[in-house]
């Protein structure tokens, strides 16, 4: 008779943990992204770029759970494509979370995106708590456009490391991601302008005797055409420092700006193509040394 009394205690609570469960429903309620429009769109910009959402521009978030990692919330996908392959242009791209309704209790420190390029680095990052009805939320702005095609991904997640209100349970967030792409400036004249516009400061090269203007913000400087001659801005515009940012996509490969030499974009590849014998005549030609003109090598 005890054992029976235990069995039914124990079966009671087990099913009243299970109701508290399904009324609480905060660690156990799903995380949904829904879209309007399931299907590929894909939008001209202009003579040179196109967007292409893979599943719909519209978003529909709702019902709720925390995550430890924001590669567990929801997300979507979209590409930029970039079709001027000669580098002559600087495009950039500026990415809007317009929204047409958000409750009340998702405007919190906790509630965040985060937006990632093809590679998985987070381009930016913030939350919804200054978020309003019929308001734009920039994801990210002034973005440099890379040419051929950029994937990026978009991420809505509620942060498990902080706390959270229950209430943000069954709450709805509803608005259409946009893409901006603008620019196309002429590549050499944009980073002219850069260095043109940047502070500088002067360094002097104690050999040869010759001052420099370093544009240090940019990583930029004008080599001066390597003479104290030369007006200090009159020459080639370098980038400079162990690792600036002036990489590019060219031709589906990996590039990196050397500078502007007159009024032209000069890049390298980033990567070496291998390697490859300037001499391939025998060894008896020239003692073993062989030859450095070409026709002869």
């Amino acid at each position: 008779m005890k054992r029976l009394i235990k069995s039914r205690i124990f079966i009671i609570t087990l099913s009243l943990l299970f109701i508290f469960l399904i009324i609480t429903g905060v660690t156990y309620a799903w995380f949904t992204w829904t879209s309007t429009d399931n299907t590929t769109m894909t939008m001209q910009v202009g003579e040179y770029t196109t967007i292409t959402f893979s599943e719909g521009n519209s978003i529909n978030v709702n019902n709720l759970t925390p995550v430890y990692n924001y590669t567990d919330g929801e997300s979507t996908t979209f590409s930029i494509t970039n079709n001027d392959d000669t580098l002559d242009r600087v495009f950039h791209y500026n990415v809007y979370l317009d929204i047409t309704t958000i409750a009340n209790e998702l405007k919190s420190t906790s509630f965040k995106y985060v937006l990632l390029d093809g590679s998985s680095n987070i381009i930016d990052e913030g939350n919804f708590s200054e978020a309003s009805n019929n308001t734009s939320v920039v994801v990210t702005s002034s973005k440099v456009l890379s040419s051929g095609t950029t994937s990026y991904t978009f991420i809505i997640y509620l942060d498990g490391n902080e706390v959270n209100n229950s209430n943000m349970i069954n709450k709805a967030l509803k608005g259409t991601l946009r893409v901006v792409v603008n620019g196309g400036q002429i590549a050499s004249t944009y980073i002219t302008n850069l260095y043109t516009n940047a502070s500088k400061t002067t360094y002097t090269d104690s050999k040869y005797s010759i001052t420099y203007n370093y544009a240090e913000d940019v990583n930029l400087m004008n080599d001066r055409l390597d003479s104290m001659s030369v007006n200090p801005d009159s020459g080639n515009i370098r980038y400079y420092g162990a690792n600036p940012n002036n990489y590019v996509t060219f031709n589906g490969e990996l590039w990196r700006i050397i500078g502007v030499f007159n009024n032209r974009l000069k890049i390298i590849r980033n990567e070496s193509i291998g390697s490859y014998s300037f001499d391939s005549s025998d060894f008896s030609v020239n003692k073993g040394y062989g030859v450095n003109q070409w026709g002869e090598s």
